[in-house]
């Protein structure tokens, strides 16, 4: 009983102590630390250093501590104590002014990353010197500056780092943009190529590839069709349907739907046209009767020398 007493007086003085600083990162990590000391790692070395940053950074970590911290130092657990109870109120205030300067911390550190960037370089050097990677105007960027290997490394390491595209020749230009991206030469348009205005996989290629556009609309063949509704209806109507598709699927964008539905177009009528020729051919030579006589159809011939 002794024991347990002496250590709730140790836990109070040394909380008392902690909320005596000044609120910062450091402060509530010392505090969190001794209340908490299985949920938070020690920071006698940087590498569990900066893992006690990043878990005090954590706003759903940092929640979790607190209210373990809250739990260890209830008046309840130490007999209504005043001491205690005027502590339990205090942490909570403690807190809440630790987490207003680590914001201010970090809005301090951005605004020092944004003064330390360079006035000539772009963005992508930027992120490039932040993560580490070497930028000297020469070396490749594969490698960072511990001289491991960079994740994610787009150029390969002979190419020189003062030649890497910034910008689409297309768009409107800013100051230092003299380059392209590789994936603006292999989307640009070259030899008087058009490119769709909209990128739809469903248009039969591969995703994330632009499709080539004919210069002209395909023909909808809208006569033809209209002709093969009149002697065949069933072909005919097909085709007819595909043929008003096409300006459709042309104005949408979709321009490789649009001379698919040209090819079909042409396709129903010209086999409603056949269709009609050989129903034609057979009235003609059955003499206008659907009864399947070979021996009147023989005789209709043009070639049977029979009776």
């Amino acid at each position: 009983m002794a024991n347990d007493s002496a250590f709730r007086r140790l836990l109070l003085d040394t909380v008392s102590t902690t909320i005596a600083q000044p609120p910062s990162s450091s402060a509530l990590i010392e505090l969190l630390r001794v209340a908490t000391p299985d949920l938070l790692p020690s920071s006698s070395n940087t590498n569990q250093r900066h893992k006690a940053d990043e878990t005090v950074r954590n706003a759903s970590q940092r929640e979790k501590l607190l209210r373990t911290l809250q739990s260890r130092i209830h008046p309840d657990k130490h007999l209504a104590d005043e001491r205690a109870t005027a502590l339990f109120q205090e942490v909570t205030l403690f807190y809440e002014r630790c987490v207003k300067a680590i914001e201010t911390e970090n809005k301090l550190r951005q605004q020092r990353s944004c003064k330390n960037d360079g006035p000539g370089e772009t963005s992508s050097q930027q992120n490039d010197r932040r993560d580490g990677r070497q930028y000297d105007g020469t070396t490749n960027f594969n490698t960072n500056s511990d001289g491991s290997k960079a994740k994610n490394s787009r150029y390969p390491q002979w190419y020189p780092r003062n030649n890497i595209p910034t910008q689409n020749p297309r768009s409107p230009r800013s100051s230092g943009a003299t380059f392209t991206t590789h994936s603006d030469y292999e989307n640009a348009e070259y030899f008087n190529e058009q490119t769709p205005r909209t990128s739809n996989p469903s248009n039969g290629t591969r995703p994330h590839q632009k499709e080539v556009v004919p210069r002209e609309q395909p023909s909808d063949h809208k006569v033809f069709a209209a002709i093969s509704t009149v002697i065949f209806p069933p072909l005919g109507l097909c085709a007819l349907y595909h043929a008003i598709k096409v300006r459709t699927s042309w104005n949408d964008g979709r321009y490789g739907d649009a001379r698919r539905h040209s090819e079909k177009a042409y396709n129903f009528a010209a086999w409603g046209y056949l269709c009609f020729g050989c129903v034609f051919l057979y009235l003609w030579l059955s003499d206008g009767e659907f009864d399947w006589n070979w021996d009147r159809i023989k005789r209709n011939l043009p070639w049977d020398d029979g009776p």
